[in-house]
Formats: C-alpha cells, sequence, structure tokens
C-alpha cells in the first residue's frame, strides 16, 4: 500500500514536471529573446515607446490600462483566483476588477489557482466575456517552481512572497525574455481603475525582487519614476 502510495506521488510530479516544460517551451516560443512590457494597475501608468516593445504582458485588471495604451489584446495576462472568487478583505478590488473585464481580451490567459478553481474562474471570464485564446491553469507548486528558477530563493509564500505582477514578469524572465520592463507599478498601492485609494500587498516581496534585479540575466527596466528612485532600475523614457 506504501509502494502505490508512493508510486502515485512520482507519477504526479513527474507529470506536473512534465507540464512545466510543455509550458516553458511554448512560453519561450513568445516571449524569449522579446523586449516584454510587464503592465501594473497602479494610478498614473506611464506607457513606453511601444513601436520598441515586443510583447504586452497584464495582470488582473491590467488589460484595462493596456487598453488606454492602445494594447487591445495583450499576449498574456496573468490572473488570480483571488479576483475571481470574491471574499472577506479582496471583496473591493476583486468586484471592480470583475467590471473592467468586460469586453476586453488577451491571447492567452495565466490562471493561478489560489483562492478559486479554474471550473468557476471560467464561468466568471464568460460572464464578463473577457475573451481568450488559449487557457492555461497553473498550480501551487508550479507556481513556486517557477519563481524559485528565476529569483533562486523562496518567495512563492509568506511575507516575502511576491505579487502577481512581479510573478508575471518572472514568467516573462523564465521564458527567456531580453527585458522586461515595468509600467502601471507602484509601492504605494492605488489602482486606476479605482477612484478611492486601495493598499498595497506584497511589499517585502516585491521590493526584494527589485534589489535583486540587476543580477537577473534578463534587463529589468521601468517607466515607473518612483521605481527609478527608490531601487535604481533603469529608467525608460
Amino acid at each position: 500500500m506504501m509502494q502505490q502510495a508512493r508510486d502515485f506521488l512520482h507519477h504526479l510530479f513527474q507529470s506536473r514536471s512534465d507540464r512545466l516544460a510543455g509550458m516553458r517551451e511554448e512560453f519561450t516560443a513568445r516571449f524569449g529573446g522579446k523586449r516584454c512590457l510587464i503592465v501594473g494597475s497602479a494610478p498614473n501608468a506611464v506607457a513606453p515607446d511601444l513601436a520598441r516593445i515586443d510583447t504586452c504582458i497584464c495582470v488582473n485588471g491590467s488589460p484595462w490600462i493596456a487598453a488606454r495604451f492602445g494594447i487591445d489584446r495583450p499576449d498574456l495576462t496573468v490572473i488570480t483566483g483571488h479576483k475571481t472568487m470574491v471574499r472577506d478583505r479582496y471583496d473591493a478590488v476583486a468586484s471592480v476588477t470583475r467590471d473592467v473585464w468586460r469586453d476586453l481580451s488577451t491571447r492567452m490567459l495565466l490562471f493561478i489557482e489560489f483562492g478559486d478553481k479554474a471550473k468557476h474562474a471560467r464561468s466568471v471570464f464568460a460572464e464578463a466575456n473577457f475573451k481568450y485564446e488559449i487557457f492555461i491553469n497553473l498550480h501551487r507548486k508550479e507556481y513556486a517552481a517557477i519563481i524559485e528558477e528565476v529569483c533562486g530563493r523562496e518567495m512563492a509564500i509568506g511575507d516575502s512572497r511576491i505579487s502577481n505582477g512581479i510573478f508575471a514578469a518572472a514568467v516573462a524572465m523564465w521564458a527567456g525574455a531580453r527585458e522586461v520592463i515595468f509600467s502601471g507599478f507602484s509601492m504605494e498601492g492605488g489602482h486606476g481603475y479605482i477612484d478611492h485609494g486601495t493598499r498595497r500587498g506584497h511589499q517585502r516581496g516585491d521590493g526584494r525582487f527589485f534589489q535583486l534585479a540587476n543580477n537577473f540575466a534578463c534587463r529589468v527596466t521601468t517607466t515607473s519614476s518612483e521605481l527609478h528612485r527608490r531601487f535604481g532600475l533603469p529608467l525608460v523614457t
């Protein structure tokens, strides 16, 4: 009986490893060697020269921000289950996020199973008429494996956990992007599509990521004067 359990676990981990390898191959074909614009939802987001951008990656509600930049369909949008299963302290932001998805689209949707399952999430996207060509759901251990490979340390749990926006950049870096350009990111909080102020989470993890930026093979830059001033990231004007 114990051997059967071990065999099952080995098969499960091997299957997830194979799935990650296939996912990485697909992402590398899309983002490898590219200059990737990572669009967050912070207020007063500044767009770079889009003629110099190869691809655009959004996070949660930021396809709304990208649309204001003139990007109608991001190449990838990373969404966490906390935005599709409204509960507790996530209610206010998640409710508005569901609204801003209406009639937007993305080529690929990467859904992280935190707080919700893919089946329910897809019903939420359908209700909002948020369109996508490819849907990929990511399990917690796969999420953690990508972060550890990119950052070289554990940054997927607890106080050191990075935000979903930083994870979106980590996906591009994992896929071999040449440069990630952060636009619409702030350590001070707020959302560009919400009138009142909202709290900024994951400050410790995100701050640590930006402090490590010079150690990555992928170039990390920003259009934010705040991130440039605070972490010394090269400023893209």
